[in-house]
């Protein structure tokens, strides 16, 4: 009896870590809004938010972008100089400067091409990834220098300017006076959340962050997951370098210096797992908020570039330290428990989570009780899933489990002798 107590109060602390890393970048943000209100009152004026806003829309879109490989348990390394080169060759290509002289095309057709050229990038260090087992940090690693040097051969080393103003408006302009690149930030963020959230393919990421094997027999092809997110990545890629095109107001060969490790920064601070399987597109915007408001605040009461560095770093550190404390129950778990079958994400309203068949007593959704008693869920040899809830019993195949569930929230689950 007092073993059982002791089990309850380690998982509550548990739940307690996890709650906390949940909800700490909501929190640090409010956080840091109230403090910089207070020392400079400049900062919460109309014009200072819409600066802030412009100011990350960049990193906001690479933060996208990433965020589906990340979530995949992959990464992508290459996503600052698949921008440079994507950027420069769509402003090549629409003045007819530089390796395309004397040879144009319409803005539209460029853009249709840099949008492209983004994806080849993408589909290839995602294919051998893939296909060839071989790790996304050193398929994208390769990209990086492949993209870096196409990009300086294609410009020549020297910025591009009379880009067309078809080019210029998509991140230049504003609409009703809200600036277009704010408009495609959050257009892409919207877009992103909803395919994470309402498709099929966002519960095979999550399902594939969480666990690769399980989710392979479950009949999920993995092989193409992985290659579509890092192919995703590169797009959004792409779109970064179009967008910056209208920010810039010309293409420089060197725009996406110091953009690779911040977006990746974004998305940890937004509360993603380090090792896949959790997060979402309002956390990598909170994540990039936090950075945007951080240099912004520090900029206005005066710190120096080289403090807002150290700031930034530590606030990282707390939060990359937050992201594992409040994971390593659920590593624990894993590794004491070896009858634990998968974690998948799941509609609010249903919280499935498939086991293997075990008499184990298990602790759900933060539900400390005997879930014999509530809840069972459990998986057969042929990978059909019964589902008992209060009395309401489901029973789905395979396939059917896959085609009507729904990845918004993610599952706690831990077990208790």
């Amino acid at each position: 009896m007092l073993q059982s107590v002791a089990d309850v109060d380690s998982l509550k602390r548990r739940l307690t870590f996890r709650q906390l890393s949940q909800y700490g970048p909501i929190i640090g943000l409010v956080g840091l809004y109230t403090g910089f209100s207070f020392l400079n009152e400049r900062f919460l004026t109309l014009s200072n938010q819409v600066n802030i806003l412009q100011q990350i829309s960049i990193i906001g879109i690479l933060a996208i972008g990433v965020t589906f490989p990340i979530l995949c348990a992959e990464i992508d390394l290459s996503i600052a100089q698949v921008m440079e080169v994507t950027g420069v060759t769509i402003a090549t290509l629409a003045v007819g400067a530089r390796l395309f002289e004397d040879f144009t095309v319409p803005p539209f057709v460029a853009i249709i091409i840099g949008l492209a050229f983004g994806a080849a990038f993408g589909s290839l260090s995602g294919y051998v990834t893939a296909r060839f087992g071989v790790p996304s940090f050193m398929t994208t690693l390769a990209v990086l220098f492949l993209a870096d040097g196409l990009g300086l051969i294609i410009s020549g080393n020297r910025p591009i300017i009379g880009l067309p103003s078809t080019i210029i408006d998509v991140g230049g302009s504003s609409i009703y006076g809200v600036p277009s690149i704010i408009l495609v930030f959050f257009l892409l963020l919207v877009l992103s959340q909803l395919v994470l959230s309402y498709t099929k393919f966002g519960l095979y990421i999550y399902a594939i962050g969480g666990d690769r094997q399980a989710a392979e027999r479950m009949g999920i092809n993995a092989t193409r997951v992985r290659l579509a997110t890092i192919v995703i990545s590169g797009v959004f890629a792409a779109v970064a370098g179009l967008v910056s095109l209208g920010r810039l107001g010309s293409a420089v060969p060197t725009m996406g210096a110091g953009l690779l490790l911040p977006p990746i920064a974004a998305v940890i601070l937004g509360g993603a797992d380090l090792f896949g399987g959790s997060g979402n597109m309002l956390g990598t915007l909170i994540g990039v908020l936090i950075l945007g408001v951080l240099q912004n605040g520090l900029n206005l009461i005066g710190i120096s570039p080289a403090g807002q560095l150290v700031a930034q770093g530590v606030v990282l550190m707390i939060a990359v330290l937050a992201n594992v404390v409040g994971r390593g129950s659920w590593i624990r778990c894993t590794h004491q428990y070896p009858g634990l079958f998968v974690v998948l994400r799941a509609s609010l309203s249903y919280r499935l989570t498939i086991m293997r068949l075990s008499q184990r007593a298990w602790t759900a959704s933060g539900l400390l009780c005997d879930p014999r008693a509530v809840a069972s869920i459990v998986c057969t040899s042929k990978l059909s899933v019964s589902w008992q809830w209060r009395r309401h019993v489901f029973v789905m195949t395979r396939k059917q489990y896959i085609d009507h569930t729904i990845a918004t929230n993610h599952i706690d689950i831990h077990f208790t002798p």
